[in-house]
């Protein structure tokens, strides 16, 4: 949709590009690309930092010289066939059609994954709506409402492989793991209905957010304007993303994306001599996946 059928956009004038001397309209634009410079080699620099930190780069070459090739260079296969899947998934949100075009989100979805595994409280995940909009021209609100409905499957998913996995593997475990899968088929009740009336909730937090932004008076400031266009942009996200086959076929990327996300797990385990049979990597991983999904866990 465009932005002129959005209800909550007041339309005011702007000045012609003839009323601007050249200074004027060129400072801005100078002082914008120094701004997205800094920005990117600050970001960077952080990244490198918060990566370093964590690693003993002497513990990382004696693992490196005793590593089995065949197994990482597996573990990186399956990673990247994960992305492509998780590009399709999001491709299934966006309406892409085609059978390659999906592949166009792949450098975001491999993004996407650096950054939530190096920087802390899944903070990387801040990373797509910015990407989206600056290569896609996906507009913030619909980035954010794709996301969050993607990490949702992403818990159907693992929550779903844990069940089956666990149950094939029930002579082998506690009593505990059993109680462990109670609770997760629990979980997995609320997420569901979440999922049902997401469009009925975005809407009523969309009023809500403009009651709120009348009462102090922002409805027609530039801030409230543009916090009022990125809800209006998701609830219509929400909207048209709401359909039984548009989740069946995300909730299909999901299991598959998370298949081999567990046969990374596994491969990467092996080429470091510590092989574990693959429905137990799933066993194991869940509640350490789980928790990754709700931040400063």
């Amino acid at each position: 949709m465009s932005d002129n059928t959005n209800p909550f956009l007041v339309d005011k004038p702007f000045a012609s590009a003839g009323e601007h001397n050249g200074l004027t309209l060129h400072r801005p634009i100078r002082q914008r690309v120094l701004w997205r410079q800094g920005v990117t080699l600050t970001s960077t620099a952080i990244i490198v930092w918060l990566l370093l930190r964590q690693i003993q780069l002497t513990d990382i070459w004696q693992l490196l010289v005793q590593v089995d090739v065949k197994w990482l260079l597996a573990g990186f296969g399956w990673y990247l066939l994960t992305n492509g899947l998780r590009s399709y998934r999001f491709g299934t949100l966006m309406g892409i059609t085609g059978i390659r075009q999906p592949l166009r989100l792949l450098p975001e979805m491999i993004t996407l994954s650096f950054l939530n595994n190096v920087l802390p409280a899944r903070s990387g995940e801040l990373s797509f709506p910015y990407l989206m909009q600056r290569r896609h021209g996906t507009p913030i609100g619909g980035s954010l409402i794709y996301l969050l409905i993607a990490r949702i499957f992403d818990l159907v998913a693992v929550s779903t492989l844990f069940i089956v996995f666990t149950w094939s593997e029930k002579s082998k475990l506690t009593q505990a793991a059993g109680q462990a899968v109670i609770g997760v088929m629990l979980f997995l009740l609320p997420v569901s209905l979440f999922l049902a009336c997401l469009p009925w909730l975005g809407e009523r937090g969309l009023r809500a957010g403009k009651w709120v932004l009348g009462y102090l008076n922002l409805t027609e400031r530039k801030a409230g304007q543009w916090a009022l266009n990125v809800g209006w942009r998701a609830v219509s996200a929400m909207v048209q993303v709401h359909h039984v086959g548009t989740y069946g076929r995300v909730y299909f990327w999901s299991i598959l994306g998370w298949l081999t996300t567990f046969a990374w797990f596994a491969a990467f385990l092996q080429a470091i001599h510590v092989p574990v049979r693959y429905s137990l990597v799933i066993v194991g991983a869940t509640l350490a996946t789980l928790s990754k999904a709700i931040p400063f866990v």
